[in-house]
């Protein structure tokens, strides 16, 4: 039967072991976070955060975006050091010009008490321009003019300066005598 004392005495000692030995620690999880798809000539945002290690941490990160057929078809790559655990965002430069195929992201974390891969699937978003049409009013009555205009925007959300050529459908209510206007 164990006395006070020697509960006493068995914690000392599990603590002594403990703070020379180091204690044992929880599990180190992960988070990667990003799109699933690419656009042409624009950057790929993903963010990382590291959750059960003590900050600073070191390591290494590994990003690249692959051919899914073939992982030594490299689109773009990249390596970034990181020195903190907390969540973190980092950038890919995707080229302009690439062939529209189905696409691998992948990140691979190594040094220090951190080490983890992740990759999902992505798809390519070959959208180039949207275009917004703005009318005075939501309905007209039979005989009104209508007024409206038309905005291009690339896909960087900057207006499109050249000039392009757009159909313009007016539907009555009931979508009955279709009439169009160029």
């Amino acid at each position: 039967m164990f006395t006070k004392f020697t509960l006493f005495t068995w914690f000392i000692l599990l603590f002594t072991l403990f703070s020379l030995f180091g204690s044992v620690s929880a599990d180190t999880n992960y988070t990667v976070v990003g799109p699933t798809s690419l656009r042409p000539g624009h950057p790929y945002s993903f963010s990382v955060q590291i959750y059960g290690v003590p900050n600073p941490v070191s390591y290494t990160l590994l990003a690249k975006i692959v051919n899914s057929g073939d992982d030594n078809d490299v689109l773009v790559e990249e390596e970034f050091t990181v020195v903190h655990a907390s969540l973190q965002t980092f950038s890919l430069n995707v080229p302009i010009n690439f062939p529209d195929t189905a696409y691998t992201f992948k990140v691979t974390a190594s040094g220090g008490k951190i080490s983890f891969n992740n990759s999902h699937y992505l798809s390519v978003s070959q959208k180039t321009h949207s275009v917004f049409i703005q009318t005075d009013k939501y309905l007209y009555k039979p005989g009104q003019t209508i007024k409206f205009r038309v905005l291009g925007i690339q896909s960087n959300l900057k207006p499109y300066k050249e000039a392009f050529n757009i159909t313009i459908y007016v539907r009555p209510l009931h979508y009955c005598n279709l009439k169009y206007l160029i």
